[in-house]
């Protein structure tokens, strides 16, 4: 059984798409209504996709969840939203979603949506099990011994970023600690020592 994870600000179409998505099958393990919360929920639990309204009704999009939490691991995630113009769909696709649907859809249209993004999660998943270049500088720069704090002042990124690729890096290679990890990258040549 898929795990589904929904964000979405109007609680009642959160309601409304986790009964849908229930009644045919799937295990919505969570939603959220707010940017915090979303993100809390998405980083303390696995899952097999997220859906994700863009606008989350705050100073927080959905694009920047999405980018801040899942966008460089193995969890695909598709955006739900009301907005089709060209500067939105832009930014959204450069986080490189399983798929995209447009608000008002009805439940047909939802279960495809949904089912599209698990197959093309699927079809995808060779392509997570190598590292992008930023996790491989992350990798990298842990192997060092360095931390969040400094990885990020190093990269040019928040340490909450720095501290969300390491979540992931674990998550994604389903190790238990970042020293299992560190040791992982070595195995697999991702890491080199000088």
């Amino acid at each position: 059984m898929n795990r589904i994870i929904i964000v979405e600000d109007e609680a009642l179409v959160a309601l409304g798409m986790r009964k849908i998505l229930e009644s045919n099958g799937y295990a919505v393990i969570g939603y959220a209504t707010k940017y915090t919360t979303a993100y809390e929920l998405i980083v303390s639990n696995s899952c097999d996709l997220i859906l994700c309204d863009i606008n989350l009704g705050g100073e927080y999009s959905g694009i920047k969840l999405m980018r801040e939490t899942v966008m460089n691991s193995s969890v695909p995630f598709m955006f739900i939203t009301a907005y089709a113009d060209t500067d939105t769909l832009k930014n959204a696709l450069e986080t490189k979603p399983a798929n995209y649907i447009i608000k008002p859809f009805n439940e047909e249209q939802l279960l495809v949506a949904v089912k599209v993004a698990l197959n093309n999660a699927t079809l995808h998943k060779t392509h997570f099990d190598i590292p992008t270049d930023t996790e491989l500088q992350v990798l990298q720069l842990l192997g060092k011994g360095l931390s969040s704090k400094d990885i990020g002042r190093k990269l040019v990124k928040s340490q909450h970023t720095i501290d969300t690729h390491r979540r992931n890096l674990i998550k994604k290679y389903k190790v238990s600690n970042i020293s299992e990890l560190i040791c992982l990258a070595t195995a697999r040549g991702w890491v080199r020592y000088e």
